[in-house]
């Protein structure tokens, strides 16, 4: 049987994730490996200087979606044709470079056919799409489908366990690598150097894609400052993008014509050269949103070639070596030199180059048909669920999974008439029906149907989470973490349920006390525009029964029966009344003596959402 790497980005087309797939399938047995990779202008050329396993298809989408008639249409021509490969290649196991578009095209082909498939994942591909419930949804249908998942740092790891729920078993994490057989370090020269138009000026380096994320405007300003200790000094970039013509119009507008140059993409064999004659690697990159960098390939290209490198701390390459990313805009850290270990050294000292021969860069992950091992390692898949006896955890914890999945399997037709009725009306008219129906079915039956639904249509509902009969969710976008309990008849609204949160029966969670305007007289004050702010119930926090909730509650918390919550309740707190106050708190802290309960000492300030009006009365 073969394997199948589906990837749009792979050479010629540029992209760190491309290079690195090459690299790493360029090196398995071609007899046991088929890649299906996007189209290129330039892949006639490319394409004859290899003797891969290759077939070109276009894989490009003008949609990730499946709402539109374009991302329908798109996933349907990609999918027949990925079949074609699959029934003609014997696929048995199929790799997608990324959750999307490819994820979604493996997850037709496992419907279809049966096969099924890994997942790369890069960070900021899973990141994006949590910005859009559709995206959201898919993404999270992927990697819960998937074999196992494949990632590129343990910072991408964390994205996955803590923000997809995805078991740690599960993940396997593969450091993208370098061919130091290219990427070598080489003595300054002067004929090269005055080619690129640097003769003996210092020069600073940045290899990307031109996109906010990356950080260039940040480099470009930071040139004033540089020029008072290295005043000739060039900030060179190579790479092409949306942001090219910005900053050139940034580097022009603050006098640095002169010291900012656009080299635009050029082919590996000059990218070497201007890694081996730059004096400096600059990488500042930022989160933009929740746009980040999701490794940082280039990082380590220019450390093979002998040159220290600069990056920022947001994303795989700050926080793999163990110190937290700063937030956006936040310091650049020194990474150091190759083969230097400590002091920082934010890329090399955890990232080993793959060198062709079985090294540590792909040693992490032994790629096999059908399965994925750590070199002398266990298999990802478990053993045999009847360990422990017919009565054990591990029974148990089968019999759960099965009617889980019977119970996604029942709701199907109800989640597909939603997603029909949400195209026509809107989610937020479409939703609340579908609540109240599912919240009708009594017994243990209800709790794992209005899970599988709510699987299917909300952002987020953790693994493990228990629904009460007769509760309600108001809005399509809310969010329940793992383990969390919610009783009997309980009202939730726009909310995120963090994990281990319980509430009692009969609670009401509602956005706010303003969800209508009163101001005005002579309008019926349903008609006034009201504030809806999201409201977070944090992590490890008990609700008690009948409490009416219209703020955040902070992690840890204990809020009392039949208490008001008004105003936002801050970590360990224990709050009780009408309004509710804090009384104490389960950390120690001293109780506050009157006063607003939030600036109590000890206690860790919650971060207000932003609210969003409503004007549709």
């Amino acid at each position: 049987m073969t394997t199948l790497l589906v990837s749009d980005i792979f050479p010629p087309k540029t992209g760190g994730s491309g290079r690195w797939f090459w690299e790493i399938y360029r090196r398995l047995p071609r007899a046991s490996y088929l890649i299906a990779a996007g189209e290129d202008p330039r892949q006639a050329i490319f394409d004859r200087s290899h003797d891969l396993n290759l077939v070109r298809m276009p894989l490009r989408l003008g949609s990730w979606g499946l709402a539109s008639l374009e991302g329908l249409s798109g996933y349907a021509r990609s999918i027949r044709a990925l079949g074609r490969v699959v029934n003609r290649g014997r696929v048995g196991m199929v790799h997608c470079g990324r959750c999307l578009p490819e994820g979604v095209m493996a997850l037709g082909l496992k419907a279809w056919l049966g096969v099924p498939f890994a997942c790369f994942v890069h960070g900021e591909d899973v990141t994006t799409a949590s910005n859009s419930r559709e995206l959201r949804w898919l993404v999270r249908r992927v990697l819960h489908s998937a074999e196992f998942v494949v990632a590129n740092s343990r910072n991408t790891e964390r994205i996955l366990r803590e923000g997809w729920d995805l078991p740690a078993g599960r993940v396997r994490v593969l450091y993208p690598g370098v061919d130091t057989a290219r990427f070598v370090p080489a003595p300054r020269d002067p004929i090269i150097r005055r080619r690129l138009g640097w003769h003996d000026r210092p020069v600073v380096l940045t290899v990307g894609r031109l996109q906010m994320r990356k950080g260039h405007d940040t480099l470009i300003q930071a040139l004033h400052a540089i020029r008072l200790a290295v005043p000739d000094v060039l900030y060179s970039v190579i790479g092409d993008g949306e942001e090219r013509e910005h900053l050139q119009a940034l580097a022009a507008r603050e006098g640095l014509g002169d010291h900012v140059q656009f080299l635009g993409e050029v082919v590996d064999e000059e990218l070497i050269r201007c890694y081996q004659q730059c004096d400096l690697f600059a990488l500042p990159n930022r989160e933009v949103g929740r746009d980040i960098e999701g490794f940082g390939m280039v990082l380590l290209e220019a450390q093979a070639c002998g040159k220290p490198v600069i990056a920022g701390s947001i994303g795989g390459d700050g926080r793999d070596d163990g110190h937290p990313g700063d937030r956006p805009g936040g310091r650049l850290r020194r990474a150091g030199r190759p083969g230097r270990a400590g002091g920082g050294n934010a890329v090399e000292s955890r990232s080993t180059p793959f060198d062709g021969r079985g090294g540590p860069g792909l040693g992490l992950l032994e790629v096999r048909v059908g399965r994925a091992e750590p070199p002398g390692g266990r298999p990802l898949r478990s053993r045999p669920l009847s360990a422990g006896g017919p009565g054990g955890p591990r029974m148990k914890a089968f019999l759960k999974s099965a009617a889980d999945l019977v119970a996604l399997v029942l709701v199907f037709p109800a989640v597909l008439l939603y997603r029909l009725g949400a195209l026509a009306g809107g989610p937020r008219q479409a939703f609340p029906g579908w609540s109240q129906f599912f919240a009708l079915i009594p017994g243990l039956s209800g709790v794992y149907l209005r899970r599988a639904f709510y699987r299917l249509v909300l952002p987020r509902v953790g693994a493990g989470s228990w629904l009460g009969f007769g509760t309600v969710f108001s809005h399509p976008t809310a969010e329940v973490g793992r383990d969390v309990y919610v009783g009997l008849f309980c009202c939730l609204g726009d909310v995120t349920l963090e994990d281990d949160v319980l509430l009692g029966s009969n609670v009401s969670v509602m956005n706010g006390s303003a969800q209508h305007g009163t101001d005005r007289l002579d309008l019926p004050i349903r008609e006034q525009p009201g504030v809806w702010p999201r409201v977070t119930i944090g992590r490890d926090s008990w609700v008690g029964d009948r409490a009416v909730v219209m703020a955040d509650v902070g992690a840890h918390c204990v809020v009392g029966a039949g208490s008001l919550v008004t105003r936002p309740i801050p970590d360990y707190a224990v709050a009780l009344g009408t309004p509710a106050r804090a009384v104490r708190y389960r950390d120690g802290a001293p109780a506050p003596q009157g006063g607003d309960p939030q600036m109590a000492p000890g206690s860790p300030r919650i971060a207000a959402e932003p609210a969003y009006r409503d004007d549709s009365g």
